[in-house]
């Protein structure tokens, strides 16, 4: 199952009077995760806070997907390099500005879908 989350993973959802987050929706569908994030400046501290709060809440990330990502840029390449050390979570592609098609490894995107 595939489900798109909105405004980051502490985005919450209004249902009258009870309020959920998303991880109450994802742990509630026992769903894992692909976190997407900008390539550029900021990412780092966005992926890394993202990051720990799904561990905290119990959430299995199976990897990260950077957007608007510019292949030449340094500051970009420099960020993968450094969410993927610090993170230890693959980025498992990257988009560039105006891209339709998600390029991914076919072994990554198995990876996705294997059970824990």
């Amino acid at each position: 199952m595939v489900v798109e989350g909105a405004g980051g993973i502490t985005c919450p959802f209004n249902m009258k009077e009870e309020v959920l987050l998303l991880p109450d929706i994802i742990k509630a569908l026992g769903l894992n995760i692909v976190i997407v994030a900008d390539g550029g400046l900021g990412t780092i501290n966005s992926v890394l806070l993202t990051v720990e709060y799904a561990k905290q809440q119990g959430i299995n990330i199976k990897g990260l997907i950077l957007n608007n990502f510019e292949e030449d840029n340094f500051m970009h390449l420099d960020n993968k390099k450094q969410i993927e050390r610090l993170t230890g979570i693959n980025v498992i592609a990257t988009v560039k500005k105006g891209d339709k098609d998600l390029n991914i490894s076919t072994n990554d995107l198995l990876k996705i879908w294997e059970e824990e």
